[in-house]
């Protein structure tokens, strides 16, 4: 994977917040958000595949 593509998916996830960065600037999985049912609110519901 190019780093740019790396970059940008990191950069995704952490918009999300399912990314953080600990105190020594490592990056690590963040579900803070996903213990909250309220956290994941759907504007419409999901289309069928």
């Amino acid at each position: 994977m190019h780093r740019s593509i790396a970059y940008r998916l990191l950069r995704t996830l952490k918009d999300h917040q399912l990314v953080e960065r600990d105190s020594l600037g490592r990056n690590g999985l963040g579900v803070s958000g996903l213990a909250e049912p309220s956290a994941a609110t759907f504007s419409r519901p999901p289309r069928p595949a």
